[in-house]
């Protein structure tokens, strides 16, 4: 046959083009189902990861603007590994608050700084941009380091604005490297990357990430023990619940649950005695106790579960079935389901009001907000928010209501009696999951799309900060959460 002839299809070939389209139309028909867990990072074995950030510019002095070409970690014996940028372009609108420069998986072992391509540069004056020029030649930072195996290390730049420019004409930056401290424990944040099997370790004051943590595959729902200290992560790729102890250097143990299970969300009672963990790929919610580390029991609930919110008295758990339509009612003591309520099309969060007699249900197919009234376990309200409702948050001090939609940057705020929209906040993305921190009284919301963390400020509704998190990020827990 000649090789420029056309070539006709086999049957298994013909047999993989419909199994591949089969595939296609599933998931636009079940967007909003978790889908099978598709992890690209490698799992790290005598490898370790290095993320590298630069830290803001000062705001009333930085005129500085420069052009990252290439960013190489340098081994002890002079080898070179190249970095995977993130951000290229440094200026003062782009570093008003700490970025993400790169980052790498390397080889465990000594390591003697970093080495820095820069490809452009200028400077603003009175009369406008004046460019720089470029070092002809890598920059190199003198900064010993050691990659640990599995695990990872974050390293902080400063720019030295004044001693980076020479002669007022040429660029070289000059930078000051640290490794940050970690943050006392009431101001601690994790945020979960479920693509990048990390989580990363944020201050929630200075709006700061001073580290990374390597988990398990895929991880997803978080939880905060706040008496006890620790964290709780599903691994929905390890079908596991990652402990981690936060006051024991971060150190990581495991509990194991069935194959097949896909945790993808976690809530613990107030007294901190039952972790619940709704099993994505088996339809059962779990019952855990933390202080063996074991699992107690589980129950069928109802098909795809998603959300679990739990009262406040730790006595009945709500468990949003993303397939059935619907919320099952568990009896925390007596590990049963005791009632199933209908909602909407595929529900997605839920949020209690102050009171805990009313559940909040948002869907993902369906434009309506499902106001259910808790006490005669019947639909109170259908109210129209409108189609892409992705997360929902209510503010517990005062009932407001924050909901916010795919592909949308605004975050709407519902009054808590006529549950209308009464204002509205402005977004730097579209939030995929809303959280409060009390303590600063700051919204968190965070922007999947772009792999941020906004800070919000409830007060004025404004942006206070940004920071740069990891692949896929899922969820985000504080210490003092609302």
């Amino acid at each position: 046959m000649n090789e420029n002839s056309p070539k006709r299809m086999t049957s298994r070939g013909a047999a993989l083009l419909i199994v591949l389209w089969v595939a296609v139309l599933a998931a636009l028909t079940c967007s909003g189902c978790h889908a099978p867990v598709v992890v690209t990072k490698p799992q790290l074995f005598a490898e370790g990861e290095l993320f590298l950030y630069l830290e803001p510019f000062p705001r009333d002095a930085g005129r500085l603007d420069f052009t990252v070409a290439g960013v190489s970690a340098i081994k002890s014996d002079g080898t070179e590994i190249p970095l995977s940028l993130r951000l290229t372009e440094a200026s003062p609108a782009t570093m008003k608050w700490q970025r993400m420069l790169g980052s790498a998986i390397l080889p465990g072992g000594r390591y003697s700084g970093l080495s820095f391509r820069i490809s452009g540069a200028g400077t603003k004056t009175d009369e406008g941009r004046m460019a720089l020029l470029p070092p002809e030649k890598p920059v190199m930072i003198d900064f010993p380091f050691v990659v640990e195996p599995q695990k990872g290390i974050l390293i902080s730049l400063t720019l030295d604005e004044d001693a980076s420019v020479s002669k007022r004409f040429s660029f070289s930056p000059v930078f000051k490297a640290e490794i940050p401290g970690r943050p006392l424990w009431g101001l601690t944040g994790f945020v979960t990357n479920k693509g990048a099997n990390t989580i990363a370790v944020f201050d929630k004051r200075e709006a700061r990430v001073t580290e990374f943590i390597e988990t398990g595959r895929a991880p997803a729902g978080i939880v905060f023990d706040q008496a006890a200290r620790r964290a709780y992560v599903a691994l929905s790729g390890d079908d596991a619940i990652e402990v981690i102890d936060l006051m024991a250097d971060y150190s990581l143990t495991r509990i194991r649950l069935s194959i097949g299970d896909g945790p993808v969300e976690l809530a613990l009672t107030p007294d901190g005695r039952t972790l619940l963990v709704a099993n994505n790929g088996s339809n059962t919610l779990s019952f855990v106790d933390p202080a063996s580390q074991s699992e107690l029991a589980r129950v069928i609930v109802g098909s795809r579960p998603g959300a679990v919110i739990v009262d406040r008295l730790g006595r009945t758990a709500y468990v949003l079935n993303t397939l059935s339509n619907s919320v099952s009612v568990v009896d925390i003591a007596r590990r049963a389901v005791v009632a199933t309520l209908p909602t909407e099309t595929s529900p997605l969060w839920a949020q209690l009001n102050r009171r805990g007699d009313r559940l909040l249900v948002i869907h993902e197919l369906s434009p309506y907000l499902v106001d259910i009234d808790l006490t005669n376990r019947l639909v109170a309200k259908r109210v129209y928010v409108g189609m892409g409702a992705r997360t929902i948050k209510i503010d517990t001090s005062t009932d407001q209501i924050y909901i916010a939609k795919r592909s949308d940057t605004v975050i709407d705020v519902f009054d808590p009696f006529s549950l209308l929209p009464g204002n509205f906040i402005s977004g730097g993305g579209s939030p995929s999951y809303l959280t409060i921190d009390g303590e600063h009284n700051n919204l968190l919301a965070l922007l999947s799309g772009v792999k941020r963390l906004q800070f919000i400020g409830l007060v004025g509704k404004r942006e206070v900060a940004q920071i740069d998190v990891g692949d896929e990020p899922y969820r985000v827990v504080v210490a003092g959460e609302r």
